[in-house]
């Protein structure tokens, strides 16, 4: 494996081109995100009794993405400073 793979890896990127088929296609932030706009959008089609439940549980869910995201940074990080020793 060369440093640019390793690089790539540490950073998050799939290197689909070493036949790793274990590459995720979507991180699970992005994801968390995604499924954070499911009640979101619902709120729009919904009678107003259900749209602050609904608009509370898309921030929950969004502000959950957002953890997720900054922890896989951190791993990042801390993953690039381990290997830059």
């Amino acid at each position: 494996m060369s440093m640019n793979t390793e690089t790539a890896r540490a950073k998050g990127y799939s290197d689909s081109s070493s036949g790793d088929s274990a590459g995720r296609a979507i991180e699970p932030w992005f994801s968390v995100l995604l499924f954070a706009l499911v009640p979101l959008l619902g709120a729009l089609f919904v009678p107003m009794a259900w749209k602050t439940p609904l608009h509370v549980l898309g921030g929950v869910i969004c502000a959950l993405g957002l953890v997720l995201l900054v922890r896989h940074e951190m791993a990042i990080r801390r993953q690039h400073n381990v290997t830059d020793r």
